[in-house]
């Protein structure tokens, strides 16, 4: 995972990761789907799960919610850890048939989960970033190229012009050197 640069690579590592050591029958992992909402979008799920594909707001537990149609034995619908780094809800992990359901492990899974892909996404767009600097450099490099070239033509004419007025020896008349001051004007 530490070399994974595909922010969705490590949220299926995470989840896979989570549903074996939580021993679950099903999981799911949530993410928020911008920073102005509190919906969470499904990203991951295993094999067989029917999750629905968006939560309106990050659960903190949903250990009391049953399943439609469940009887009444109390089947739960499953178990929901918010995941939380730095302050930030990043998303949630739900579980279902969890045998291994701490609250401290729960919550320390979570914390690493949560921590993991919040670093692939900033990954992410750190690689963008770089992308987008990188065109912009390129593009400057070109704009500049293409400026020098332009401004090193008429130049040139100029430079020869002024080089031929310089000379004394030249024998050129006032009349000629006025048209070539007048060329060099008009060039500059």
């Amino acid at each position: 995972l530490a070399g994974s640069s595909d922010s969705q690579t490590v949220i299926d590592a995470c989840l896979q990761t989570a549903s074996e050591v939580t021993d679950a029958l099903y999981a799911g992992l949530y993410l928020a789907e911008d920073e102005t909402t509190s919906g969470l979008s499904l990203r991951a799920r295993t094999p067989g799960s029917s999750l629905p594909e968006r939560l309106d707001c990050v659960p903190r537990n949903l250990s009391d919610r049953r399943e439609v149609g469940a009887a009444d034995s109390g089947e739960r619908f499953g178990d929901a850890v918010p995941l939380t780094a730095g302050g930030e809800d990043v998303g949630a992990l739900v579980f279902g048939g969890a045998t291994r359901r701490r609250p401290m492990f729960l919550s320390t899974l979570a914390a690493s989960t949560a921590v993991a892909i919040q670093n692939a996404q900033r990954l992410e767009r750190e690689r963008e970033t770089v992308a987008q600097l990188s065109e912009l450099s390129r593009m400057k490099s070109t704009f500049l190229a293409t400026v020098s070239h332009e401004l090193r033509t008429p130049l040139a004419a100029v430079l020869g012009l002024a080089e031929l007025l310089a000379r004394t020896e030249s024998g050129m008349g006032p009349e000629r050197r006025a048209q070539m001051t007048a060329q060099i004007l008009e060039q500059a």
